[in-house]
């Protein structure tokens, strides 16, 4: 049987960039100790075909990943969605399976999931309004006991391992513990930075949100143009300062902890080395729900203009 295979499944929204960046800049001092991680199967960077387009190619893949070190290590931000089949597949070709999930509390995941899907090439303006603690996408993400119970399924208990992303300094640390990367070797190795997507600010959700207003009726293809469009204008452009905000209201808050706190709390229970995790995830959240909630999305005169610009190509 093949070797050991280390799975970093997400969640997303959860430091998965900077695990993904950090193992590809330290890949030959990774594979001087013994970890192969894949340069170059998604990107560069993303592993997403190894866990959503699995087959015989995929199987051909892995295989050759697995002759040339003694663990392989593969990670995609939304990979503890996948399918029982892939894991499967996966799981009969390695002699252990280890899995490391770090979760983010739920109501801070959803304000920079709402934030994302502002600026994401092919959402709509209606997805960005409709999100709730039952929208298809929200229900799949954040019931992480159900998601974890698949994989287990094909590793054992002891094999998972959860960590939770509010708790740490850099993401980066328990994923080198999870590797078991030696101290002596860890201070050799570049860390950069940990969370390179950053929110937007309160100009640029404007500007997006109209530029997707306006294109409501253009086909996702053509939205996608426009949107990079919009993100190439907004680059250049210089936001004014402001306090942080929010975009989950307080009664939104109050279901999402009360659908899927559980969710969280028996993953934590189930896979996770102790710890008062619900104490800190209570503190995540209570920082958050101080900012000021950012319910007027209408843009100023500029702002339209701008967004007409950007949609006219100009």
């Amino acid at each position: 049987m093949g070797c050991k295979l280390y799975c970093h499944i997400g969640m997303q929204k959860a430091g998965s960039k900077a695990i993904q960046h950090f193992s590809v800049n330290n890949k030959d001092a990774l594979k001087a100790v013994g970890i192969t991680y894949a340069r170059s199967t998604e990107r560069g960077v993303w592993h997403r075909k190894l866990f959503t387009e699995y087959d015989d190619k995929m199987d051909d893949v892995v295989k050759t990943l697995m002759r040339r070190n003694e663990v392989v290590v593969l990670s995609f931000e939304r990979a503890y969605l996948t399918p029982k089949l892939v894991i499967a597949r996966l799981a009969s070709l390695a002699s252990e399976m280890n899995v490391l999930f770090v979760a983010r509390e739920p109501v801070s995941w959803l304000n920079s999931w709402i934030n994302q899907i502002a600026k994401a090439h092919r959402s709509t303006y209606e997805q960005f309004l409709s999100q709730t603690h039952d929208t298809g996408a929200v229900r799949d993400a954040l019931s992480v006991d159900q998601q974890l119970a698949r994989w287990e399924e094909f590793t054992e208990r002891s094999r998972i391992t959860v960590v939770d992303y509010g708790a740490h300094e850099s993401v980066l640390e328990p994923y080198m513990d999870w590797l078991g990367i030696a101290p002596d070797v860890r201070a050799t190795l570049t860390h950069g930075e940990d969370d390179p997507n950053k929110a937007l600010d309160e100009q640029s959700l404007r500007v997006f949100l109209e530029v997707k207003r306006r294109a409501a009726s253009i086909d996702r293809v053509n939205l996608s143009r426009i949107m990079q469009r919009a993100h190439d204008a907004l680059d250049h452009l210089e936001a004014p300062v402001c306090e942080p905000f929010r975009l989950v209201d307080d009664r939104l808050a109050r279901d999402i902890v009360a659908t899927y706190q559980p969710a969280f709390d028996t993953a934590f229970a189930r896979y996770a080395a102790g710890g008062e995790v619900a104490t800190r995830f209570e503190e995540t959240r209570q920082s958050l729900l101080k900012r000021r909630l950012m319910q007027d999305f209408t843009p100023s005169p500029a702002e339209v203009a701008l967004a007409e610009q950007i949609i006219a190509g100009r």
